[in-house]
């Protein structure tokens, strides 16, 4: 999966905003699948090292932040290397 429209795309863009609500699907499935309601937030500033349970609150810190560096592999979300 090409994920370049996390750091090339304008934050503000509808592309952004309408990956970043398939991001949002894919951590809230991993996280059903985990039974857990936590969800790691890849933002610049929590670097995965967060979690929270209102994707709302992820999605906000997505979009005032962009996406931690390099991370084209969701590990946290259920993708293998």
């Amino acid at each position: 999966m090409d994920r370049a429209w996390m750091y090339n795309a304008n934050m503000m863009d509808a592309y952004f905003h309408g990956e970043l609500d398939k991001f949002i699907k894919v951590a809230e499935n991993h996280a059903r699948m985990e039974n857990t309601v936590l969800i790691h937030c890849p933002c610049k500033v929590c670097g995965n090292l967060k979690v929270f349970r209102d994707p709302t609150t992820i999605r906000s810190h997505m979009i005032v932040s962009g996406f931690v560096k390099d991370y084209t592999i969701w590990k946290k979300y259920g993708e293998m290397d």
